[in-house]
C-alpha cells in the first residue's frame, strides 16, 4: 500500500525535474543566441 503513495509522487518530482532542466537549457541557449 505505501508503494502507491510513493509511485505517484515520485513520478510527478521526476517530471518536474525534467522540466526545469529543459527550461535551464533554453535559458542558456537564449542567452548564448543574443
Amino acid at each position: 500500500m505505501s508503494s502507491d503513495t510513493v509511485s505517484p509522487l515520485k513520478k510527478c518530482e521526476y517530471y518536474y525535474f525534467e522540466v526545469h532542466m529543459l527550461y535551464e537549457l533554453r535559458y542558456e541557449f537564449s542567452f548564448l543566441e543574443n
